[in-house]
C-alpha cells in the first residue's frame, strides 16, 4: 500500500507548479475522501510527499473533505474545494474523480484508489489520459476473476460465494458481473451483497448468513477501508474464506 501512495505522490510532482520549491510559498493540496475521517491512509500519503521534497506545515498545506460515507455529498465537496482555489486535487475512488472532474478542468486531478477510469469516462485511455486527470486506477476485472479461483484453491468446499461492494460505485457493478461466469464454471452461486455505510455492513453480512453464503469477496473501496476492523470481526465471526482485495488485505487492522 505505501507502494501505491508513493505512485500517486510521485504523479503529483508534475502537477504542482514548476517553481513548488520555491521559498516562501505554500501550494494548497485538496484531498477529498468518501470516508468519514482522518486515517493510515493519510500518514502514509505524507510521507510519501515528504519523500519528494513536499512537507506539510512548510510548502505545502491539506485541506480535506470527508463525505462521511454518504457519496451524494461527493460533488459538493469537489466544489468547495475548487472555490478553495487548491492547486491541485487528490480523489479516493471512482466517485470523486467523478466529482472532482465535473467541478473543474483547470485544476489537476489525481486518482487514488479508483476503479476503471477509461469505463467510468474519467480519462481517454491509458496511454493518453487527456484532460487534467492522472493517477492510479485497478484493472478490476482481471483482478477479481482471479480472487474468485484463489478463494476457490484455498477453500475447495466453498459453494456460494457473496461480493461486498457499494451500489454506488459503478466499478464494483462491473467487477461483479466479470466474477460470474468464474464462479459458475467453479461451480459457485454468487451473490451481491451491497453496502454503503457500517448499518448496511452489519445487515449485509446478516443477509449472507441466511442465505447460507459461505465465502467472501470484499471490493477495495474507501467505505469498506474506513470499515475495514468491522468487515475481519464479521468475517471472522461467520468463518469465511475470504479475499478483501488489494487495499484492506494491506492494511492494518487496528
Amino acid at each position: 500500500m505505501f507502494f501505491c501512495f508513493a505512485l500517486s505522490a510521485m504523479l503529483f510532482a508534475p502537477c504542482l507548479p514548476a517553481k513548488a520549491q520555491q521559498l516562501g510559498r505554500v501550494y494548497r493540496i485538496g484531498y477529498i475522501s468518501g470516508r468519514s475521517g482522518a486515517g493510515p491512509l493519510d500518514e502514509l500519503f505524507k510521507l510519501a510527499l515528504r519523500d519528494l521534497g513536499y512537507i506539510e506545515g512548510q510548502n505545502i498545506s491539506i485541506t480535506y473533505r470527508w463525505a462521511q460515507e454518504r457519496l451524494d455529498r461527493l460533488p459538493t465537496l469537489a466544489v468547495e474545494l475548487v472555490q478553495l482555489k487548491v492547486d491541485v486535487i487528490v480523489t479516493e475512488t471512482t466517485p470523486a474523480a467523478q466529482a472532482a472532474r465535473k467541478a473543474t478542468t483547470a485544476i489537476p486531478v489525481v486518482m487514488v484508489l479508483s476503479g476503471d477510469a477509461v469505463g467510468a469516462g474519467l480519462i481517454a485511455s491509458l496511454a493518453s489520459p487527456g484532460g487534467n486527470i492522472t493517477g492510479l486506477t485497478f484493472i478490476g476485472t482481471d483482478v477479481v476473476g482471479k480472487l474468485v479461483e484463489l478463494l476457490k484453491e484455498i477453500s475447495p468446499k466453498t459453494s456460494s460465494l457473496a461480493y461486498l461492494a457499494h451500489p454506488e460505485m459503478a466499478p464494483e457493478a462491473i467487477s461483479f458481473k466479470a466474477m460470474q461466469p468464474v464462479a459458475r464454471k467453479l461451480g459457485m452461486t454468487l451473490k451481491l451483497a451491497e453496502a454503503r455505510n457500517k448499518t448496511e455492513i452489519k445487515r449485509a453480512f446478516s443477509e449472507t448468513k441466511q442465505a447460507g453464503v459461505d465465502g467472501l469477496v470484499v471490493s477495495p473501496n474507501s467505505v469498506f477501508v474506513q470499515n475495514r476492523k468491522l468487515i475481519v470481526d464479521l468475517a471472522t465471526e461467520r468463518a469465511f474464506p475470504r479475499f478483501m482485495g488489494a487495499v484492506i488485505s494491506s492494511m492494518p487492522v487496528v
